[in-house]
């Protein structure tokens, strides 16, 4: 027992120490030198890394299996260039003035990585791009201690530490500077040193800006009797001002000797350097000799630093535009000047007090935001647009050509969202294995700086992604169905499409009074599986369905395809360069009212959405309007009141054509003027014109929009609601009670009814709509003397109730006319869903056919073949007779297509082609060790006879007994009935009890053929139809 606790409590101590040891190589990695801790002592020497850098070799030997912790080096500089800096927040020992004092420091401080110590204090650590001097006079104030140089920080997960946020250390111009605001805003005094380096209280240490004009002058050379003077001011300008090392400020102070006239001794040189250290003097703007040698317009240290903006993109004061890069090694950026047409690489961009920098991230070289890499020539725009398709096309099939030519401009308008109001999203939509990752990546390589979210598993990483980098958002599996994410990426979405609204806002998790906010507008392709249940978001996508691919295709995307997307991206980075300017101006014209009257819908959630496309292209526009109108399409149809809203407009149209205005209302209705109801008032109220008003109960507009006087009590409560929810939710109508207590909607006339836009100038399409019954089902069809239309019966007549109720109605017979592939495809489609539908068809040469049956079918499509053979190919088909008179085949169909000419019962070889039928009817669904197995004789003309059916009963059950063991099989449910039986067997008996299954379908007396009679489709061999080439 003893021996087992050891062997645990070793493991754990593993564990632990294999933790420690992986954070510590984190900070290592990022160039911080770091140190083995046992408790808080250091388990090795760790001065000589306050001066060199920490050696992996160095890293590796240290003791890492002895400790338990690991603290970093204050104030070494990383291979970032900047500082790591901590402010300790210490309670231990402290009143609990002092911790709440502390306290609202912190909360002047930008919020950064946060740990824990082992006595409930706090470690804030940050990036601080000058080196910050240790401050711990105000311990005992407010429990801070700013830990500067050479001195060590415990960090988490040592013993007792551990973190409470996921941050990462926020970088600061001056931490030091940050630190002594913080302290004054809440009242602590603050001890000033005596002077001040030019009169300015707060100068960054190690001063790195050009020299002001009072130094240039005395670093020129000076003459004899004030050399001294300028020598102890330059000595302490350069070691105590600039930070420089005592070697290299000799160094200057001797090539600034050699200037003067005559020069000072070396010994000299160093007594005054030796001064300077020792006493740190301060020299401000006062003092005689430098005030003598003062510009102030000219002076940068009065203007104050510089402000440094770190940002991918940017369109400068002056018009130019720049552009973050990568060329494999290193990021920079390209700077376009739209005045004279050139553009340069720079590593940076100075302009007036402000320096760009581009975003120094690992997400560049891990190839998760996709950068230009230079810039190309694309010669016509033209010529890029057909490039920029033939790249998707290489990679990825699209649904057809409109899809494609939408996904090549969706890319070019990733290139100038920034001067967009308003974005649409580009979505694919469709379950798993038909190829939206593929497209998302084919796509999304040659957008305007991609950003493969893929990895991220927090609502964090996603928004600080997105509003670091400013790009096209890649967002794979974007539904979350089952995720805690879902409603965040939903409201991500919903305000992300909005230039001014897109800032998405959260309370920060350490100090709740703080609110964080990201900016997250920007392109998006997204890829979901189902459709949004926010019906807002789904009106804000561009979606197409993804299918199964219909040719090979490549499977994988590496270097080749990445190779031909950063070509690509250099080209379209050129474009953004060239139509900046040009589009900035289109822009404008977003903001008038002429732009909604390029759409023919009538939704403005749909022209918002589209109009960005419409300004890239204008010749896109009747593509456009497509699009614009299926989008509205799809969303009206998956609205269950936008119906309903349709028809509560055309009742009340019809209600208010219909009422006599001025009088008293009837029926349920009440007019009335509404100065008559004030007419107490009239002397007190201003002269107003006269206003009418129809008051209307619901019941009145629910018996109209379900046609019956009589409606159901249930089912007019029911509607009562929704045209009450309607009415004040989507039409802003008025619902009260009147006088009566009735549910009443007040309309003001005349009533004027929203009238929709019609499409214009739009092709028409002709719609074929087809019934809701299944292929197998048996409608009787109604002979040439029969009606068209069925009336009911008497007795049906006499059981409806009194009014009038919209029922189902059977579509029963189709007359069309063929004058294209499509319209014969549509009729074909149409006779695959209802075989025995009488159809009158005309084709193009004026031949009429009237198909009543399997046979006048086949010469339909003979027909059909002569004038579309280029479309089309005759087939198989089981709709078609196998033969006509006696065993003769019409070609290419062979007597296992018959499907209800029996003429062929008795040829010799009729038994093996019914042993063929039958095993096409007998359907397996495999798992991995059952199979199911159904019978579908009702595809055949044939049927079980009673003695079949006892047969096959009993060939079922035998089989259950032998398997009494195996439960699964034993306690199963069966079904036999004469033309259709299912049951389960086992996967290895599957071949076995097929051919038992055949041999008992085919034994004499199982099986009988369908009477002519008794089949519902009357086959008959009497035809009519007009034809030169055909005879009867």
């Amino acid at each position: 027992m003893l021996l087992e606790l050891a062997a645990k409590f070793c493991q754990r101590k593993e564990r632990k120490s294999m933790n420690v040891t992986e954070a510590a190589r984190g900070y290592w990695s990022l160039g911080l030198p770091v140190v083995p801790l046992k408790g808080k002592q250091p388990l090795v020497e760790w001065a000589k890394w306050q001066t060199q850098p920490q050696t992996e070799q160095e890293f590796n030997e240290l003791p890492w299996a002895e400790a338990d912790g690991f603290a970093v080096i204050c104030g070494s500089k990383a291979k970032n260039g900047l500082f790591f800096a901590p402010v300790d927040f210490d309670v231990k020992n402290l009143s609990r003035e002092a911790v709440e004092k502390g306290r609202e420091v912190l909360k002047n401080l930008p919020i950064t990585q946060i740990e824990e110590t082992p006595s409930k204090g706090q470690h804030w650590i940050y990036w601080s791009h000058t080196k910050p001097q240790s401050i711990s006079a105000y311990h005992n104030v407010c429990g801070l201690e700013l830990i500067g140089e050479n001195k060590l920080c415990v960090m988490a997960p040592s013993a007792g530490y551990k973190r409470l946020n996921d941050n990462s250390p926020t970088e600061v111009q001056d931490l030091e500077a940050l630190f002594i605001k913080a302290l004054e805003k809440v009242g602590i005094e603050v001890e000033k040193p005596l002077g001040a380096w030019f009169n300015q209280e707060k100068l960054g240490k190690a001063y790195r800006g050009p020299s002001p004009p009072c130094i240039k002058a005395l670093l020129e050379g000076v003459v004899e009797g004030v050399r001294n003077e300028s020598a102890i001011r330059l000595a302490s300008y350069l070691l105590n001002f600039r930070g420089l090392s005592r070697s290299r400020a000799l160094a200057k102070l001797k090539a600034w000797n050699r200037r003067n006239s005559p020069p000072l001794s070396e010994k000299e040189l160093e007594n005054v350097l030796k001064s300077a250290q020792v006493h740190k003097y301060v020299y401000g703007c006062d003092d005689e000799l430098l005030k003598a040698h003062c510009n102030q317009a000219a002076c940068p240290i009065l203007k104050g630093p510089k402000k440094v903006i770190r940002t991918p993109s940017a369109e400068l004061p002056d018009g130019r535009l720049i552009e973050e890069a990568f060329d494999g090694q290193k990021v920079f950026f390209l700077v376009y000047d739209p005045k004279t047409g050139r553009i340069e690489q720079t590593e940076q961009m100075e302009l007036n007090d402000v320096i760009y920098k581009p975003i120094k991230n690992p997400d560049v070289k891990n190839g998760l935001t996709l950068l230009p890499s230079k810039v190309e020539e694309f010669g016509s725009e033209e010529q890029l647009f057909k490039e920029v398709v033939e790249f998707l096309n290489r990679w990825h099939e699209a649904p057809n050509d409109f899809e494609r030519k939408l996904d090549a401009f969706y890319v070019f308008l990733t290139y100038v969202y920034d001067l967009l109001p308003r974005l649409p999203y580009r979505r694919a939509l469709g379950p798993w294995g038909r190829g939206k990752s593929a497209w998302l990546d084919t796509v999304g390589s040659i957008c305007y700086r991609p950003i493969i979210l893929a990895g991220c598993d927090t609502d964090k990483a996603i928004v600080r992604r997105i509003n670091l980098w400013r790009g096209t958002a890649l967002i794979d599996e974007a539904d979350f169905d089952k995720s805690s994410l879902y409603a965040f990426i939903v409201k991500i979405l919903n305000i992300g499409y909005d230039r001014r609204l897109g800032h998405y806002t959260r309370a920060d998790d350490v100090n709740p009074q703080k609110t964080i906010s990201y900016y997250v507008f920007g392109p998006k392709l997204l890829a979901t599986r189902e459709e949004f249940r926010d019906k807002a978001l789904e009106s804000r996508c561009l979606t197409f369905i993804a299918r199964e691919k219909s040719k090979p295709m490549p499977l994988y995307r590496d270097k080749k395809f990445l190779a031909e997307a950063q070509a690509l991206r250099n080209k379209l980075i050129l474009w953004r360069f060239r139509k900046y300017s040009e589009l900035k101006q289109k822009a404008e014209t977003l903001e008038t009212p002429e732009i909604e009257t390029e759409f023919n819908v009538s939704s403005s959630r749909i022209k918002e959405v589209l109009a960005p496309l419409l300004l890239l292209n204008p010749e896109f526009k009747q593509e456009i309007n497509e699009l614009a109108q299926e989008l509205e399409a799809q969303i009206k149809a998956s609205d269950p009141d936008w119906q309903l809203e349709e028809q509560f407009h055309d009742a009340l149209a019809r209600i208010c054509g219909e009422v006599p205005i001025g009088v008293s209302g009837s029926e349920g209705l009440l007019v009335s003027r509404v100065e008559d109801e004030k007419a107490t008032l009239k002397p007190y109220l201003q002269p107003e014109p006269q206003k009418m008003v129809l008051r209307i109960p619901l019941v009145k507009i629910s018996k109209i929009i379900l046609d019956d006087p009589n409606p159901d009590p249930d089912e007019l409560k029911g509607l009562n609601q929704k045209l009450s929810r309607i009415a004040k939710n989507r039409l802003g109508l008025k619902v009260l009670k009147d006088r009566k207590r009735r549910t009443v909607i007040e309309v003001g006339l005349p009533y004027k009814p929203s009238a929709p836009i019609k499409p214009i100038g739009i092709k028409t399409v002709k719609v074929i709509e087809l019934d809701d019954l299944h292929p197998l089902e048996k409608v009787e069809a109604p002979s040439e003397e029969e009606a068209i239309v069925e009336e009911p019966s008497e007795a049906a007549k006499a059981e409806r109730k009194p009014g009038i109720r919209l029922g189902m109605i059977r579509w029963v017979h189709l007359t069309a006319r063929i004058d294209d592939v499509f319209a014969w495809k549509a009729t074909e489609f149409t006779r695959k869903c209802n075989r025995n539908l009488p159809m009158d068809l005309t084709f193009p040469d004026g031949t009429e056919i009237k198909v009543r049956g399997p046979l006048t079918w086949f010469l339909a499509r003979v027909k059909a073949l002569e004038h579309f053979k280029k479309e089309l190919s005759l087939t198989r088909d089981s709709t078609v007779p196998g033969c006509i008179g006696l065993g003769k085949p019409i070609p290419p169909n062979e007597c296992e297509s018959c499907h209800g000419d029996l003429s062929c019962f008795d040829l010799l070889d009729f038994r093996a082609k019914l042993v063929d039928q039958f095993r096409k009817v007998i359907k397996i669904r495999k798992g991995l060790r059952y199979a199911d197995i159904n019978v579908y004789l009702c595809e055949t003309p044939y049927r079980l006879t009673a003695q079949g059916q006892r047969a096959l009963w009993r060939f079922i059950t035998s089989y259950i007994l032998e398997q009494k063991a195996n439960k699964r099989i034993y306690r199963q449910f069966f079904g036999v009935a004469d033309d259709w039986a299912s049951f389960t067997v086992l996967k290895a008996d599957v071949e076995e009890v097929q051919d038992a299954l055949v041999k008992l379908l085919t034994a004499k007396g199982n099986v009988y053929p369908l009477e002519r009679a008794s089949v519902k489709v009357r086959h008959t061999r009497v035809w009519r139809f007009k034809t030169g080439g055909l005879e009867k």
